[in-house]
């Protein structure tokens, strides 16, 4: 059996960085943009809708409804070899069609996972 490895911790740039501080103080944020209102992510320099330049972070309510899912069985990703099996989830986020979020589903909701849309929260 291979040794246990870290799990690897996101690099934040000057884009990420206001995600990475929000969510030490567990708040979810996106980037947002300010002329239009239209949400980003990942962080852009420029807004994807009118492609402004002033650019905030704005507080989202972390609900939404799961998009597609994949349940791991290899243990081949760094630093996650002892929790498999473990479910990864994209979710869009119910402020903004096409808004989607990654995330990691606790084992004990995995549990209850359909292969059918539902409304989740992160």
């Amino acid at each position: 059996m291979a040794a246990r490895r870290e799990k690897p911790v996101p690099v934040a740039d000057e884009l990420s960085q206001p995600i990475w501080d929000a969510a030490r103080e567990h708040r979810l944020v996106v980037q947002r943009c300010a002329e239009c209102g239209y949400y980003n992510h990942p962080p852009r320099p420029a807004c994807d809708r009118c492609s402004a330049e002033r650019l905030e972070f704005a507080p989202v309510s972390g609900r939404g409804t799961i998009f597609t899912f994949t349940v791991m069985h290899q243990p081949s990703v760094a630093g996650f070899e002892d929790e498999v099996p473990y479910v990864n989830i994209v979710v869009e986020l119910e402020e903004q069609p096409m808004l989607f979020m990654v995330a990691n589903l606790p084992h004990a909701a995995a549990k209850s996972l359909s292969p059918f849309p539902r409304s989740t929260r992160l």
